[in-house]
C-alpha cells in the first residue's frame, strides 16, 4: 500500500506531463509532449550552468587555502536552504491539510502508510531541488581538483542524507506554520507575507551574488571558524566529502537520521488525530450589516477576485508580474539615477523612444502573471457550483479574465506614472506607456482563459497543482513572454528599414485590440459551449 499511495502522490506532483484534465482523458500529442521536455531541459541546464559558474569562483580559492571542506559544507548549507523554502509549505498542505484526508481515512490503510508516503514524496522533491545545487558543486570540484572515487563515494551518501535532515525540518516548520495559521483570523495574510519574504530574501541575496562570492573567497578562514562553531552538520557533509572522511559521514548520518526517526515516530503517533482535525480561524463576532445587492456581473467578479486573494499558494505562484510591476516602480524612485544610468545606452544602442521601451518593458512584466489561466481548472470538484447557478456561462469567464486584468493594471499602471515622470514624457509617450500595456494585459488575460478551456486540469489534490503544473499556466506564460519579445526582435531585426516606429508600434496596439476582441466573442460563444461541456 505504501508503493501506491507513493506512486499516487508523485503522479499528481509531475500531473502535467500526464492528461490535459478529468474531463479529456487523451493523452498529449508527441508534439506537445517534446515542447514541454525541450522547455524544461533547456531551463534545468540553464540552472545548472548558472550554479557551476558561482561554484566555479570558490572551488579553486578555498582549495589553495585548504578549506576544501567549507565548499562542500557551502553548497550542502545553499541546498538545504534551497530545499527548506521550496518544502516547508508543501509539508504544511500535504502532511496536515491534504484534501484527501477524509478519503484516505474512510478507506482500510494504517495512517502510517498514509503518513511514510508523504514524507517519501516530500523527500524525492528535495533530492530534485538538492540537484541544482550539490550537482553543479561536485561537477566542478572534480574540474578543478580532479576525480576521486572515495570522494564519489561520499558525495553520493551524503547526496542521500541531506533530504532526510531537510525533511524533518520542513515538517516541523509545516506544523508550526499551520498551528500559528489556525489561530490568525487571517491565515492567508500571513502565508503570503511570509512568501513575501523568502521571494525578497532570495532577490536580494541574487543581486548582491557578486558581492557575496568576493567576500567568501576573501574571507574563507573566518568563515570556516564560524560554519565549524554554529552548523556542525555543514561542518560533517564538508569534511566527509572533500576528505572521504568516515567518521565524518557517520556524524551526518546520525544529524540527519534520528531527527527524522523521533520525529516520524511522534507523528506516527498521533497522525490519525492530525488527519481528522480540520483548523480553522479564529472564530469572528457576527456583526449584523445592511444586505447590499450587485449585478450578476459584478458578484461573479467579485468571487473570482476573492479567491485568488484569499490563496496565498495562487497570488505568489500567478501573480509575480503584479510584484515585479510595483518593485520596479519602487526602484525607479529610489534608484532613479543608477537606472537612467543603465538605460541611457539601451535607448542609444536601439535608437528607440524611452516611452516605447518602458512600455515595453511593463509588458514584459506584466507577461509573468498568468492568473487567469488555471482560473478554471481551480474550480476542481466544485465546478458542479458555478455550473449550478441561473447565470450566463459567457460571465463567468469573462470574470475570470477580469479578475486578472484588474489584479495587473494597476500595478503596471503605477509603473507607468512613474516612468513618465522620470522622463518627462510628454502626452503621446504617456499614452504609449498606459494604452500598450492595457491592450496587452487583456491579450493576457484573454488568453489564459482561452487556453485553460483548452487544457483544463480538474484532478487536483491541492490548488497549486492547478496553478504551477498545468499545461495551460504552462504554455499561457510561455506565449505571452515569447509574444513581447518576438514584437520587438521583429522590429529591430526586420521591420526597422521599412517601417517607421510610431505606425509599428500603433500596428501591433491594433492587432492586439483585434486579437482581444476575437476572443472576447469566442468566450461568448463556442468558449461558453466548451466551458459548459467540461
Amino acid at each position: 500500500m505504501f508503493w501506491q499511495l507513493l506512486k499516487i502522490r508523485l503522479r499528481y506532483f509531475f500531473s502535467n506531463m500526464g492528461k490535459t484534465g478529468e474531463s479529456n482523458p487523451k493523452k498529449r500529442g508527441a508534439v506537445g509532449k517534446a515542447l514541454i521536455a525541450l522547455l524544461f531541459v533547456y531551463l534545468i541546464v540553464v540552472i545548472l550552468i548558472a550554479m557551476g559558474m558561482m561554484f566555479f569562483a570558490l572551488c579553486e580559492p578555498f582549495a589553495e587555502m585548504g578549506l576544501d571542506w567549507l565548499y562542500f559544507a557551502l553548497a550542502g548549507l545553499m541546498a538545504f536552504l534551497l530545499c527548506f523554502i521550496g518544502s516547508v509549505f508543501m509539508a504544511k498542505n500535504q502532511l496536515y491539510e491534504a484534501n484527501d484526508n477524509e478519503l484516505l481515512m474512510s478507506m482500510p490503510i494504517a495512517p502510517s502508510a498514509i503518513l511514510a508516503s508523504r514524507l517519501a514524496a516530500l523527500i524525492a522533491i528535495n533530492v530534485l531541488y538538492q540537484s541544482i545545487i550539490l550537482i553543479p558543486a561536485y561537477v566542478v570540484h572534480v574540474y578543478v581538483l580532479g576525480f576521486s572515487l572515495p570522494v564519489l563515494v561520499m558525495f553520493v551518501l551524503g547526496f542521500i542524507l541531506l533530504p532526510l535532515l531537510v525533511a524533518t525540518f520542513s515538517a516541523i516548520g509545516g506544523y508550526l506554520l499551520e498551528l500559528l495559521s489556525s489561530v490568525l483570523p487571517k491565515k492567508n495574510v500571513l502565508e503570503t507575507a511570509l512568501y513575501l519574504l523568502f521571494l525578497g530574501a532570495y532577490f536580494y541575496f541574487y543581486t548582491k551574488m557578486s558581492d557575496y562570492m568576493t567576500y567568501l573567497a576573501q574571507n574563507g578562514e573566518s568563515i570556516a571558524d564560524a560554519v565549524r562553531r554554529a552548523v556542525p552538520p555543514a561542518y560533517f557533509f564538508g569534511m566527509a566529502i572533500s576528505r572521504a572522511s568516515v567518521l565524518h559521514i557517520v556524524y551526518f548520518a546520525l544529524c540527519a537520521v534520528v531527527p527524522m526517526a523521533l520525529m516520524c515516530y511522534v507523528l506516527s503517533r498521533s497522525y490519525l488525530k492530525i488527519m481528522g482535525t480540520k483548523r480553522g480561524a479564529a472564530k469572528v463576532k457576527y456583526k449584523g450589516e445592511r444586505l447590499k445587492k450587485a449585478s450578476v456581473r459584478s458578484a461573479l467578479l467579485r468571487r473570482e477576485i476573492m479567491h485568488f486573494a484569499n490563496n496565498p499558494m495562487y497570488i505568489m505562484n500567478a501573480a509575480l508580474g503584479t510584484l515585479f510591476l510595483i518593485v520596479a516602480a519602487v526602484a525607479l524612485v529610489i534608484k532613479r539615477d543608477d537606472i537612467i544610468g543603465m538605460v541611457v545606452p539601451v535607448i542609444e544602442l536601439l535608437g528607440m523612444p524611452a516611452p516605447v521601451i518602458a512600455a515595453a518593458a511593463i509588458c514584459a512584466l506584466a507577461s509573468m502573471n498568468m492568473i487567469s489561466a488555471p482560473s478554471i481548472s481551480i474550480e476542481g470538484n466544485t465546478l458542479w457550483l458555478i455550473r449550478s447557478l441561473p447565470v450566463d456561462s459567457g460571465d463567468v469567464l469573462l470574470a475570470k479574465a477580469k479578475c486578472h486584468f484588474i489584479m495587473t493594471m494597476p500595478a503596471a499602471l503605477l509603473a507607468a506614472i512613474v516612468a513618465a515622470v522620470i522622463l518627462r514624457a510628454d502626452i503621446v509617450g504617456i499614452a504609449v506607456m498606459v494604452l500598450l500595456p492595457a491592450v496587452f494585459i487583456a491579450f493576457f488575460a484573454l488568453l489564459g482563459v482561452v487556453m485553460n478551456l483548452r487544457f483544463p486540469k480538474m484532478n487536483w489534490i491541492n490548488e497549486v497543482y492547478a496553478v504551477k503544473q498545468s499545461m495551460s499556466s504552462g504554455l499561457t506564460m510561455m506565449l505571452s513572454m515569447t509574444s513581447v519579445f518576438a514584437i520587438a526582435l521583429l522590429y529591430a531585426f526586420v521591420l526597422s528599414d521599412y517601417m517607421d516606429l510610431t505606425a509599428y508600434v500603433a500596428a501591433v496596439g491594433a492587432v492586439m485590440l483585434i486579437s482581444d476582441i476575437l476572443m472576447y466573442r469566442y468566450l461568448r460563444t463556442g468558449g461558453k459551449r466548451r466551458f459548459e461541456a467540461i
